[in-house]
Order: structure tokens, then sequence, then C-alpha cells
């Protein structure tokens, strides 16, 4: 197990916040919004990071090979409440240094308050993605 400061560091430095913005026919404006965060690392270290954020109620998987194309172990953290308890676990000051950790906590916040389900809640979600202004080439 990792004591809380140890995991913070990891937090920081290592994993792929991502905001996965789709279309959806279920939904009713016609887009989803799915939050992730994606670390890669050697075995052993993912399974202590599993073990340690799941003592502070965050539910992850651990996959030995990611896929076919990348044989390598990843540790994924699906879903609004587990982004926003693993955000949590970060101090404000130092969500603040690094601007994609910040943005991708501010969507989490848009999700945790259901300001996904409006259209405004879904172009701010677009903006700051930059999908909108044309900064995302993605």
């Amino acid at each position: 197990m990792l004591n809380k400061n140890i995991l913070v560091g990891i937090l920081l430095c290592k994993p792929a916040y991502n905001i996965e913005l789709f279309r959806s026919p279920n939904s009713r404006l016609g887009y989803s919004v799915r939050p992730l965060i994606v670390i890669r690392g050697n075995l052993p270290l993912l399974h202590q990071i599993n073990r340690t954020l799941s003592l502070y109620g965050i539910v992850n998987s651990v996959k030995e090979v990611e896929n076919k194309k990348r044989p390598k172990p990843i540790l994924v953290i699906r879903g609004i409440e587990n982004n926003a308890k693993t955000m949590a676990l970060i101090p404000e000051h130092l969500l603040q240094l690094q601007n994609h950790i910040q943005e991708h906590n501010d969507v989490v916040q848009m999700l945790v308050r259901k300001e996904h389900l409006t259209l405004t809640g879904i172009e701010n979600i677009m903006k700051i993605r930059g999908i909108i202004d044309g900064t995302n080439y993605d």
C-alpha cells in the first residue's frame, strides 16, 4: 500500500486524463461524456496503486495486457464518481499547477453537478476540450 502523498505524486505525474465526448443516440442532446484516468506502468506498481485506490473507495481495473498492439499493463479509473473521488485526493493548489489536470477536474465537477445534461454544459465541455474553438485537432 502506498501512502497518500506518494499516491498524489503518482496522480500528478503518471496518468493520462481523458474526457471522451462521443455521439450517443440514447442521450437527449445526442452526446455522452465519459471521464477516464489511465495509468500505464509496470504491473507491481499498478497493483499497489489499485490496492491503495480501493482503500479510498475508488473502483478501478488493472489489465495485464492493454490490447494486442500494446501488450503492456494498464490501470483505468472509469465513471464520474470514481473520477471525482480521485480528483478529490489531489490538493487544490497542486491541481492548479498543471493545466490539463485542472481542466479534467473542472469537467468532472460539471459532470457531478449534472451540467453535461444541458446544452450549455455540453458546449462548455467542448470548449474545455478545445473542440469548439478549434484547438483540439484529434
